[in-house]
């Protein structure tokens, strides 16, 4: 049930300006939304194949019977008692479990022991999509804060819903240019790279991707979580996350989506 799409290779204006971010926040700048920039060029030398749809439960649950993985959350809890409204990825207690819903309360460790199983299952490489394909992903070659215009936002994102509403079934909106759903909003999203809020500064402009910090329990999340006003699901927003992140009461709005190589031809035929 995984479906992907193909990417070409490509450059990019990837990050935001300091100018940009003041149009979102007239009065003052949120600290943490100074990691967007500066806004840099970025090649990508390859292309890729990416997962139209953040991963399901049903598919993470697949993944878990055959596997026998048992997640970070549930490590935890294995020695702790569960506190009210605690998630855990088949119980995301703020909202009802569905099969059809973005598996959430996954922490990155869990995302890439996912992306071995499948690629053992598959026979080809899948992983985590780095900081700069994930972006420009989202962008679907638009320069501008969404991919759609911000007055269509409400038809390509799952946005401003209350935490115990919970995310929506993958794919109830409108794909973006490049065939990509629910790439702003509805959960926040690992990707490869750790985190830093100073990378951009001396980030390579070539098929960047940050592979140690000061900070290395901490990985990027990206596109923001069904809760999020628009301001807050720009291409551009970034996040780090620590792991344990994935089953606190915040875990409840994080998952993620896959990458595959672009050089398997099995993938090319499988995909279309």
């Amino acid at each position: 049930g995984m479906r992907l799409v193909r990417l070409p290779a490509g450059s990019f204006q990837m990050g935001a300006s300091i100018d940009e971010l003041r149009q979102h926040f007239p009065s003052r700048v949120p600290a943490h939304m100074m990691a967007e920039i500066p806004k840099h060029s970025v090649t990508l030398t390859r292309p890729f194949w990416m997962g139209v749809h953040e991963v399901s439960v049903k598919q993470f649950r697949t993944f878990v019977e055959e596997s026998g993985h048992q997640t970070t959350g549930e490590i935890w809890l294995a020695n702790h008692e569960r506190l009210p409204m605690q998630p855990v990825w088949d119980d995301p207690a703020w909202y009802p479990a569905h099969d059809d819903l973005p598996v959430c309360s996954v922490s990155w460790d869990d995302a890439v022991q996912f992306c071995r199983w499948l690629s053992d299952r598959e026979g080809v490489t899948y992983r985590l999509p780095t900081e700069a394909e994930w972006e420009y992903a989202c962008r679907a070659g638009s320069t501008e804060p969404w991919s759609c215009k911000e007055g269509e936002l409400v038809a390509y994102a799952v946005l401003s819903r209350p935490w115990h509403d919970g995310p929506l079934p993958i794919g109830q909106r409108l794909a973006n240019p490049w065939g990509l759903h629910d790439m702003h909003g509805n959960v926040w999203e690992w990707c490869q790279d750790c985190y830093s809020e100073t990378y951009y500064e001396h980030a390579p402009t070539t098929d960047p991707v940050c592979s140690q910090t000061d900070q290395r329990r901490y990985h990027v999340i990206r596109g923001g979580a069904y809760k999020a006003p628009p301001k807050s699901l720009r291409s551009t927003i970034r996040r780090g996350q620590d792991n344990s992140g994935a089953h606190s009461d915040l875990g409840h709005g994080l998952g993620f989506r896959v990458v595959c190589d672009a050089s398997r031809p099995r993938v090319a035929r499988r995909s279309q």
